[in-house]
């Protein structure tokens, strides 16, 4: 009787483990191909959150339009990020993958709490930047000063706010000097001009004054200078730019 001749059983397992690597070889090499393929697995739906009063979500679409390339697998994230956070009103963006054909970006608007100088607006978290315009900001306080000194200048002014809260009037813009020191205006045109290097005490006590035997005055009052040292000047609405025209304290 023939005897039938069979391969060991080893080499079969061997054979059988090969064939499925190939397999699986073969398989991510076709899964590559497909998600680089913008055609394959292309970027249908783009959703945009967040809370907006201000930001122009067509002009968001549009800049986020024009980075979007590639494939669902391929798309440039840190591109979209930076595309939205390329508009004046747009604080942070971050951007994920929604599978199988969307991307989301959660968007955080900035919020103004100040003008600066004639063209910008200040953030809360005291970032200048440019709006297309300024209209309808006319309320919000007007800072000024050298590049550089938004922080300290919003700081400023939340401290000159605060010792002056008790007056019947706000503070309307925060001018720091070249030569150092500030310049304060309030909403009643009255002008505060501060040193450098001034008494941290010479404020509270200048708003007691104020509040005191000097507030009958109050609506005369053109400026106050504290530029002095060893007491601060005060210059008259109805006295003209005479000599005379201010009284030093």
């Amino acid at each position: 009787m023939a005897s039938v001749l069979t391969a060991p059983r080893s080499h079969l397992a061997w054979m059988a483990q090969l064939l499925a690597a190939g397999l699986v070889v073969l398989g991510l090499l076709i899964t590559l191909d497909l998600l680089g393929d913008p055609a394959a697995l292309p970027v249908r739906n783009v959703r945009v959150e967040g809370k907006f009063e201000y930001l122009d979500q067509t002009e968001l679409q549009g800049r986020l339009a024009g980075v979007l390339e590639g494939s669902f697998a391929t798309l440039n994230i840190s591109a979209l990020r930076q595309a939205a956070e390329s508009l004046p009103w747009v604080a942070e963006a971050g951007v994920r993958r929604l599978w199988p054909d969307g991307v989301l970006v959660r968007v955080v608007e900035r919020v103004p709490v100040a003008r600066w100088g004639d063209d910008a607006l200040l953030s809360d978290s005291a970032q200048r930047y440019q709006p297309a315009s300024l209209d309808g900001f006319g309320q919000l306080p007007r800072l000024q000063g050298p590049a550089g000194s938004e922080v300290d200048l919003w700081r400023s002014y939340q401290e000159f706010s605060w010792v002056f809260a008790p007056l019947p009037f706000a503070i309307a813009a925060v001018e720091q000097l070249e030569r150092g020191g500030w310049r304060v205006q309030f909403d009643n045109d009255l002008q505060l001009l501060i040193g450098r290097q001034g008494d941290p005490l010479q404020l509270p006590a200048l708003v007691r004054l104020l509040r005191g035997p000097l507030s009958p005055y109050l609506m005369r009052m053109a400026y106050i200078d504290l530029r002095y040292n060893d007491g601060f000047a005060v210059g008259w609405r109805d006295k003209g730019t005479t000599s005379d025209s201010q009284d030093r304290f």
